[in-house]
């Protein structure tokens, strides 16, 4: 039985659909769920890192306004400030010691790394204070500048509010590169309206530091409320625009689409962005996906299997019962054990099927006893037909002889046809060696030709090793008539008449072959039927016809006659029987079996 064939199909395929849709569904639902889980964990890691690093930015900008409220409310300073002139002796041992308070305030704060510029100065003279330190520097013309820059003028509209904001250029770099800053308006107790101002200058790397050491690198960024970027040099290689829509951002996708933003408050109206790039969330889908192909991939190859184990537990007893049926219908009917394994309605079935077989054995062996017995009769009958005319004709052949010839040819002739008498009369035994089969042809032949005046002749070429072999008596004599009385006669010419024989496996070809007036299609069929009859003048009655249901009754449907023959050519009668050695009691036994 084929592998996909029948029950185990239909097995094979209910049980794979089955599977295939729970597996399908069942990996469906887990890809959702750990898209979920992912996505859920992904924003809660962002939020938390956010919020990690929006502490520390805002720590760091808490440091840089702390400077500014201690710098510019010292009443060191306020005192220089308020100073009104700084010829005088006292007005310059306040400036020195402003100065002085500047310089150790920067220096405790550890915040001198960011710091470009610390500056007090007034309006309406040339008054300024400097903090100077290693990576603090001053000009003659910062009060100048700071009192001459837009953001001065747009803080003085604004009345100079209490927080650092940011500048999109550096007062000491003069640079594009934003900057923090804060400028304040230095006032006393004792009078409410600010003769000086406090410009307090950082540098962006003092936040910028602080992002850029988070992994993955520039993915996080500081903007404004009106969402403009603070300077980050990775935005451009991320193609996102430096005007992005005002914060806060919630999985906001960009313009170009392939970052999503999201965003936290810090102090002073700044912004914590971050940028999440969406390739990176699509290749954590795309490593789910292929999770979750294999688990499905998986399970179908587990089901697939487990499905053929289910289809051969079922199906096995099936074939076994299906192969002993095949088997009975080769005519094998021997008791088989194993269709009755098992307590199945299968092997039940198996049992009823082995007893019908016993008992069509019995009933085969009797039937082939009886056509045995029957065999036997007609075989008897067949080989004790010998005709009258035969004897007669050979009679007046003697007399004839005897009269006109005085041959001694006649002693041959009386010899040939006593062993020939003498053979006939042994008995009905079935079969004889070769060697006696070929002998009484001899003899039959030896007669045949004082008949015929020797126009023809007998050559056999039979290797003597293959004499030991038994063939039924009376096989070979019925052909070589048929080729002196069909074959050759007809012709008017001398004849050949060739006797050869070979071996093929278990079986022996002997073959009569003639040079006479061959036969055609129909004839042999005719001949091979036993419709052509055989001649009066024949010494038994036996034809080709009968030779070959002979063989067949004997050895089977697989052996008997073939007739090879071009008209006016030759004709050749092939003899296929099994290869038996003929034994002193008269049993054969089987060579090569």
């Amino acid at each position: 039985m084929p592998f996909f064939k029948g029950i185990r199909l239909r097995i094979v395929a209910y049980t794979s659909v089955c599977v295939g849709v729970v597996a399908i569904t069942g990996n469906l639902f887990i890809y959702q769920y750990l898209s979920d889980i992912i996505s859920y964990k992904t924003q809660t890691i962002q939020q938390t890192n956010m919020e990690f690093i929006a502490a520390q930015l805002n720590e760091e900008l808490d440091k840089a306004w702390n400077l500014i409220n201690l710098c510019s409310s010292h009443n060191t300073v306020v005192t220089a400030a308020e100073s009104t002139s700084a010829s005088t002796q006292s007005s310059s041992r306040f400036s020195l010691n402003a100065q002085q308070l500047l310089n150790n305030a920067i220096a405790g704060s550890g915040m001198s790394e960011y710091l470009n510029k610390m500056v007090v100065f007034r309006q309406q003279d040339d008054f300024m204070i400097q903090a100077t330190t290693q990576t603090v520097y001053g000009t003659d013309f910062d009060s100048q500048s700071i009192q001459e820059s837009a953001l001065f003028q747009e803080l003085k509209e604004q009345g100079f509010p209490q927080k650092i904001v940011v500048s999109s250029t550096s007062l000491s770099t003069n640079s594009a590169v934003p900057s923090l800053v804060s400028i304040q308006p230095i006032t006393s107790g004792l009078r409410q309206e600010a003769t000086a101002w406090f410009y307090c200058e950082f540098s962006m790397l003092m936040l910028h530091d602080i992002v850029s050491s988070f992994y993955p690198t520039g993915t996080y960024f500081i903007c404004t409320n009106d969402g403009s970027s603070i300077y980050n040099e990775s935005l451009p290689e991320m193609g996102l625009e430096t005007q992005q829509q005002k914060p806060p951002f919630q999985n906001t996708p960009t313009t170009n689409g392939n970052w999503l933003l999201n965003s936290t408050p810090l102090q002073f109206d700044l912004w914590l962005c971050s940028a999440t790039d969406s390739f990176v969330l699509q290749s954590d889908q795309s490593e789910i996906v292929h999770t979750v192909l294999l688990g499905l991939a998986t399970t179908l190859a587990a089901g697939l299997g487990i499905s053929i184990i289910l289809s051969n537990l079922l199906t096995k007893p099936i074939r076994r019962l299906t192969k002993r049926i095949r088997k009975i219908s080769e005519n094998d009917l021997s008791y088989d054990p194993t269709i009755e394994q098992g307590q199945d309605e299968i092997s039940q079935i198996g049992k009823v099927v082995n007893e019908m077989t016993l008992s069509v054995s019995h009933l085969l062996e009797e039937t082939q006893h009886q056509a045995e017995q029957k065999r036997k009769i007609e075989i008897a009958m067949l080989q004790s037909q010998v005709n009258p005319h035969f004897l007669y004709n050979t009679l007046d052949s003697i007399h004839w002889m005897a009269v006109i010839q005085k041959n001694p040819g006649i002693q041959q002739m009386t010899r040939s046809l006593s062993n020939l008498l003498k053979n006939m009369a042994k008995g009905y035994d079935q079969k004889v060696p070769l060697e006696e089969e070929i002998k009484l042809l001899e003899d039959y032949v030896n007669i045949q030709s004082i008949r015929y005046m020797d126009t023809f002749e007998l050559k056999n070429e039979i290797p003597p090793h293959l004499y030991p072999y038994s063939i039924i008596k009376l096989t070979l004599q019925p052909l070589v008539e048929n080729a002196i009385f069909h074959g050759i006669e007809p012709t008017g010419r001398f004849g050949t008449i060739r006797l050869w024989a070979k071996e093929e496996e278990n079986d022996l070809i002997l073959c009569v072959e003639d040079d006479g007036v061959g036969m055609d299609a129909a004839t042999i069929q005719k001949a091979l039927a036993g419709k052509c009859g055989s001649s009066h003048g024949s010494m038994n009655g036996i034809g080709v016809g009968n030779v070959h249901q002979r063989l067949q009754l004997v050895y089977g449907s697989g052996y008997g006659l073939t007739i090879q023959s071009v008209v006016g050519e030759y004709t050749k009668m092939f003899v296929k029987i099994p290869k038996e050695e003929a034994c002193s009691n008269g049993i054969p036994d089987f060579a090569g079996r």
